[in-house]
């Protein structure tokens, strides 16, 4: 399926390079990003109620407010529905639902485009 996966994403390339005149690639790079990790303590969130942990993230990443966040924990706690602005607030509220919030840097690919 990688394989499949990556002739498709050679043809985007490919076809974006020659339709619009410019120079695309993916390229792994060290970026910053916000780690969500295992906690340390328990879940303060007992029953199920907030959102999944990918739902949580897909709509960070969909907001682009945030840098990259990273999924690395092995829980799978629902994640209270509240607002935050800061990286400590959120970090506050991932440790509500059991989980902890680092900031890293990880190498990960990103697209590229040069015109």
């Amino acid at each position: 399926e990688r394989n499949s996966k990556d002739k498709r994403m050679r043809s985007i390339i490919q076809d974006l390079d020659n339709r619009l005149h410019v120079k695309t690639s993916i390229e792994k790079r060290m970026i910053d990003c916000w780690v969500i990790i295992d906690g340390k303590g328990k879940s303060k969130n007992m029953h199920e109620v907030g959102q999944s942990k990918r739902d949580f993230v897909f709509m960070a990443e969909l907001n682009r407010v945030y840098p990259v966040i990273m999924d690395e924990s092995t829980l799978e706690n629902k994640i209270p529905a509240r607002s935050h602005k800061s990286f400590d607030e959120l970090r506050s509220l991932l440790r509500d639902a059991g989980y902890d919030l680092v900031k890293e840097k990880r190498a990960t690919e990103v697209f590229v485009l040069v015109d």
